[in-house]
């Protein structure tokens, strides 16, 4: 979450965010939606308690890509646009 801070100016977004989620995953053996549910909701339920964006509506949030898990050290990379 620093690194956002970091990136943004004034700390804070004021146009409708778009973000791509990138998991990585050590095997292939759990579904995708399972990996990416309770992670999509807790990064943006951050964002919002940071101040980083309004709120993690409709009005705010214009579009959500999944990426399909690739192998490689687990871990999740997003980027917002």
């Amino acid at each position: 979450m620093g690194e956002i801070l970091v990136q943004l100016p004034n700390g804070r977004y004021t146009e409708k965010i778009f973000l791509s989620f990138q998991a990585f995953v050590k095997d292939r053996r759990k579904d995708p939606d399972n990996i990416y549910v309770m992670f999509v909701k807790h990064f943006l339920d951050s964002l919002v308690k940071k101040g980083i964006i309004e709120n993690d509506g409709q009005k705010h949030i214009g579009q959500i890509i999944l990426q399909e898990p690739l192998l490689g050290e687990p871990r999740m990379e997003v980027t917002v646009f």
